[in-house]
């Protein structure tokens, strides 16, 4: 059971992506070149790795033998949904094992269209009220997604906005979610029976106040150079692990983890390692040489007027 659990780890990002984003805009959006600057510093982190996934399904894969075979079917999934982050509007499934984790990269690049400019035209009260909106509004458009039976409500981007407008809610007022952990025994209680609809609410709720917590007091853990460098090259991890996990499979070492005793936790241990020197390596040669370029697209100095003191930091870290 807690092995399909993995999944949850999506919506924690979430809310650190709602918070850190939001931070952000809250304090540079009285700077010029507001709108080139995000979107350009959002295209140097993102872009480059997830277009050499779509590069390795559409083009290489085909080249690179049996366990590299996507067995798509290219009249469904056309590669211009990818290119153009609409999948997870249009297709009923996601495709290929390398493709499924694509939908949480479109939820956030559609929250990038829509929120700096909401960030830059209302007030804190305008866009206070419209995070607790999404918030109490999800779970409805899910249950009735639910009653229609559609395949899509676990990763629509109108159903999976909960964590992110908990994120944004702290960066706006960070104590908002100070008694969230309420809602964690209720989250327990709805992932162990499978009831994914007020899971994702509850769920949003207390990494919220988790992330607000953190963030808040401080921690020696999170300065923790190990830590810190998991965080550095996290977003590779991302993209590559499930052709890592793939590559495992048919890999003498899963055959070896299977015989041992305790053989599920072997096999979690290897899937988590083997990405990291991959993931490291793909920071140290492509992406951090990639986001040099961020400094053609430097906001200045930021007026914090409007950003709780709490997120300044990690948000200036995060940009």
């Amino acid at each position: 059971m807690y092995r399909s659990w993995g999944w949850i780890g999506v919506d924690l990002f979430f809310v650190i992506s709602g918070y850190l984003i939001t931070s952000i805009l809250l304090a540079s959006r009285e700077r010029p070149g507001y709108y080139l600057n995000f979107y350009a510093r959002r295209g140097l982190r993102i872009w480059p790795l997830y277009y050499l996934l779509l590069f390795f399904v559409f083009v290489a894969s085909p080249h690179l033998g049996e366990w590299a075979n996507q067995r798509l079917d290219l009249r469904v999934y056309h590669w211009w949904y990818y290119v153009t982050y609409m999948q997870n509007l249009i297709l009923p499934h996601l495709g290929s094992f390398a493709l499924v984790i694509t939908w949480s990269l479109c939820v956030e690049e559609q929250f990038y269209l829509v929120w700096p400019w909401m960030v830059r035209l209302c007030s804190r009260r305008g866009l206070q009220a419209t995070a607790i909106g999404v918030l109490a509004a999800e779970p409805v458009l899910r249950y009735v997604l639910q009653r229609w039976e559609s395949p899509m409500y676990g990763y629509w981007t109108f159903t999976r906005l909960d964590a992110i407008a908990a994120g944004a809610l702290i960066a706006l007022r960070p104590r908002a979610l100070k008694h969230g952990w309420i809602a964690a025994p209720f989250a327990y209680w709805l992932l162990w029976h499978k009831d994914y609809n007020l899971s994702y609410t509850a769920l949003a709720l207390t990494f919220g106040w988790l992330v607000s917590w953190t963030v808040e007091n401080g921690s020696r853990f999170l300065r923790w150079a190990p830590l810190c460098f998991i965080g550095k090259i996290s977003y590779g991890l991302y993209i590559y692990h499930t052709i890592v996990f793939v590559v495992y499979w048919s890999t003498p070492l899963y055959k070896f983890a299977d015989g041992l005793p305790w053989k599920h936790a072997w096999h979690l241990f290897f899937q988590v390692l083997m990405p990291i020197p991959i993931a490291a390596v793909s920071w140290y040669a492509l992406e951090e040489p990639i986001l040099r370029f961020k400094k053609f697209f430097e906001f200045g100095r930021k007026t914090t007027k409007d950003v709780p003191a709490l997120g300044l930091q990690a948000a200036e870290a995060a940009d």
